[in-house]
C-alpha cells in the first residue's frame, strides 16, 4: 500500500509539473515579456531535474516532450520529440493503455520490461493532461523499480530461509520438553543436558527473530 501511494504521489507531482510547463510554454510563446521568457527556460530545467523519465505524446502518439532522464532509460534513442511512441516502446499493452487514455482519459499504471534479459523492471504511469485548444495530450512517467524488485526478492528468500531455520530449533526444543515431561526431569544429569541444549536453541531463535526485526525496520525506513 505504501509503495502504491508513493507511485501515485510521484505521478501526480510529475504530471502537475508537465502540465505547468506546457501551459507556461504556451503563454511564453505568446508573450514578449523577458521575465516570462526566463520562466519558460526554468521549467524545462525543472523537468530535467526529475529522475523519472517523462514523455508527453499527442493524439497521434507522437512524442512532443521528453525530459533528460529519458536518455538514461533509452540511451540509444536520439531526438525523441517528433518520433512515434511505438518507435521507443513497442509494448502492446502500454500502447493500448495510451489509446484508452487518449479516448476516454482512463489512467493506468503498468509494469514494463527494461531490457530483453528481464534484469530491469520499470513502472509506467499514464494519464491524460488537461485538454487545451482541442488537443489531447497524454503524459507517461517511467520509474526504474529494479532495485525495489531485487530487494523484495532478497526479502522473500530471507523469510523462507529464516522460517526453515526456526523450524529446526523449535522441533528440538519441543522434543526435549516432551522428554522432560515424560519423566526425564527425574534424572538430574539428563534433565540438565536437555535444558542446556534447549537454552542454546532458544538463543539461536532469538538471533533469527532479531535479524527479521532489523530487516523490517530497514524496510519501514
Amino acid at each position: 500500500m505504501a509503495d502504491n501511494w508513493l507511485i501515485f504521489t510521484l505521478g501526480c507531482a510529475a504530471g502537475a509539473a508537465v502540465t505547468i510547463a506546457l501551459a507556461t510554454v504556451r503563454r511564453g510563446r505568446a508573450s514578449k515579456d523577458p521575465a516570462q521568457e526566463k520562466t519558460v527556460v526554468d521549467l524545462p530545467q525543472m523537468l530535467d531535474a526529475i529522475d523519472e523519465a517523462i514523455l508527453v505524446v499527442n493524439h497521434d502518439k507522437a512524442i512532443v516532450l521528453a525530459n533528460r532522464a529519458c536518455r538514461k532509460f533509452f540511451p540509444l534513442a536520439q531526438d525523441l520529440p517528433g518520433r512515434g511512441l511505438a518507435d521507443l516502446l513497442s509494448d502492446p499493452i502500454l500502447l493500448g493503455a495510451v489509446d484508452s487514455c487518449l479516448v476516454a482519459a482512463v489512467p493506468a499504471t503498468l509494469p514494463l520490461r527494461g531490457d530483453p534479459t528481464g534484469d530491469s523492471h520499470w513502472l509506467a504511469s499514464i494519464a491524460r493532461l488537461p485538454q487545451t485548444n482541442g488537443t489531447s495530450l497524454v503524459r507517461i512517467i517511467i520509474r526504474d523499480e529494479s532495485e525495489h524488485v531485487r530487494t523484495e526478492q532478497i526479502r522473500r528468500e530471507f523469510v523462507a530461509n529464516a522460517s526453515h531455520e526456526l523450524r529446526t530449533p523449535l522441533t528440538i526444543v519441543h522434543g526435549y520438553l516432551e522428554s522432560l515431561l515424560d519423566g526425564g526431569y527425574a534424572e538430574p544429569e539428563l534433565a540438565q543436558r536437555f535444558l542446556k541444549t534447549a537454552r542454546r536453541h532458544t538463543k539461536r531463535m532469538a538471533r533469527l527473530i532479531e535479524d527479521m526485526l532489523t530487516i523490517s525496520k530497514l524496510e519501514s525506513n
